[in-house]
């Protein structure tokens, strides 16, 4: 679809709506924080500003001078501007203090937001396990802050802080090796049932090793496909500790292998 000129998805389109909406709504916070001036309305119309002259020469002046001067009607008091037209009276709202106070801390947080700060003097170094990455990015010094410019917090310490201790796993081979390393026992992945655009159950990959009696052998069955399905009662004896295959195999114990 087309709108503000651009061609696009309606998707992307109704991100950039909510965005302009946005925009708003925050332009017309910063006016009720600033204080702004508005036409005057009652009951929809517009109220016109009246001038104290002439309402004065109404009531002292008699019907010819009246005429002579103004040249209308006794009750038209109205103010006129340079064009002679009708001027409407403006309002006057003075700022919001809580609307400011909250723009002040949403953009200038080190200066105006209320925070407590917690020092720990604990000494330690950085612990990587494993290698150190070749690649590795030398830290690049911290951005220059907007409200250092204009004195409101006070620039950093460039000294080099002491550390705590920091542990920093290395990456793991793959699925079998984090969970060996993390959760302490060996586990089996569970096959993932994928299905087409007609909802049909489509065929198990070469590398899934699909357990007899399980939900995926069902549906594997119940959609045609011929399954070469592993007894639980296999897998808990080739060291599986899966909640599921103690589900369908309750009373089996495994067998300790043979040295």
């Amino acid at each position: 679809m087309e709108w503000l000129g651009r061609t696009d998805t309606f998707g992307n389109f109704v991100a950039v709506a909510r965005k302009l909406n946005i925009l708003a709504i925050d332009h017309e916070a910063r006016a009720l924080a600033f204080g702004h001036t508005e036409d005057r309305y009652f009951n929809g119309a517009p109220v016109y500003r009246r001038d104290p002259v002439a309402e004065a020469d109404a009531l002292t002046l008699d019907d010819f001078d009246w005429d002579l001067k103004y040249g209308r009607d006794r009750s038209d008091t109205f103010e006129r501007g340079p064009d002679g037209g009708l001027i409407v009276e403006q309002v006057t709202h003075p700022p919001n203090s809580q609307l400011m106070v909250k723009l002040l801390t949403s953009l200038l947080p080190d200066a105006y937001a209320e925070r407590s700060e917690v020092t720990h003097n604990l000494q330690g170094h950085v612990w990587v396990q494993g290698a150190p990455q070749a690649d590795a990015v030398t830290a690049l010094p911290p951005p220059h802050d907007f409200a250092q410019s204009f004195g409101l917090t006070a620039k950093p310490d460039e000294q080099v802080r002491p550390t705590n201790v920091l542990a920093v796993p290395a990456r793991c081979a793959n699925s079998e090796d984090f969970d060996k390393k993390f959760f302490k026992r060996k586990l089996l992945r569970e096959v993932t049932l994928f299905r087409d655009a007609e909802d049909k159950v489509l065929a198990p990959l070469p590398s899934d090793t699909v357990v007899y009696g399980s939900r995926q052998w069902r549906a594997f069955v119940d959609a045609g496909y011929e399954v070469q399905a592993v007894h639980p009662a296999t897998l808990i004896d080739a060291g599986y500790e899966n909640d599921f295959l103690r589900e369908l195999a309750p009373r089996h114990k495994r067998k300790v292998p043979e040295k």
